[in-house]
């Protein structure tokens, strides 16, 4: 992919946990991710850490599912690892889809390179579909979407940074989102706030 086609579009990835090949038929990681997609989202390249579990995921299996989505509740509870959406067979690789996504995109690996501990996965997209239309945009949805990203970084960033940062992305869900955007956002920051308490507690003994 040349520079002017690569674009970093954030989405869910869904990839089955080695309990699948047990017959736990829905034994399914469900991680956002930010891929960097081609032009003609005909490939994307993933760059999870050799910490996670969706990299250990595709290097034994080697498949998975790409979402895009408007709903920030999943977004939210993805971020955090309670996301319970309902999953259906995906088409034509072995894997699970949200049928509540608006898009989703069933890739294979080409190719994984986990020399560093960022590895680069290089994934053809084989099936798409198109479920429902993304509603627009929306600015507290986008600050909903910065407030997951920031969240997943509370073992690497100072917890006073996160939390300067959510009170910024606040105004932007007090004054364009509804009940849907304050609830995902309110999520987000208790999970921040949290991390801050217990990095405070072991400091403390």
């Amino acid at each position: 992919m040349s520079s002017r086609e690569e674009l970093i579009l954030e989405g869910i990835v869904t990839t089955l946990n080695p309990g699948h090949e047990e017959g736990v038929s829905e034994d399914v990681n469900i991680s956002p991710m930010g891929p960097l997609v081609s032009g003609a989202m005909d490939s994307l390249l993933l760059k999870p850490y050799t910490s996670s579990r969706t990299y250990a995921n595709l290097k034994r299996h080697g498949e998975g599912v790409f979402h895009v989505t408007d709903d920030v509740d999943l977004i939210a509870r993805a971020t955090l690892g309670r996301a319970e959406p309902h999953l259906l067979p995906a088409r034509k690789i072995t894997g699970r889809y949200i049928e509540s996504c608006c898009r989703f995109y069933e890739f294979r690996v080409e190719e994984l390179d986990d020399t560093e501990e960022r590895t680069r996965i290089s994934c053809r997209i084989v099936h798409t579909e198109r479920l429902r239309d993304l509603l627009g945009f929306n600015r507290a949805r986008n600050a909903v979407l910065e407030a997951a990203i920031l969240a997943s970084r509370t073992a690497f960033l100072p917890h006073e940074d996160i939390l300067r940062q959510l009170d910024e992305l606040q105004v932007l869900v007090d004054k364009t989102g509804a009940q849907p955007e304050e609830e995902a956002f309110r999520m987000l920051r208790n999970h921040v706030e949290e991390a801050r308490r217990e990095a405070a507690g072991r400091e403390a003994r």
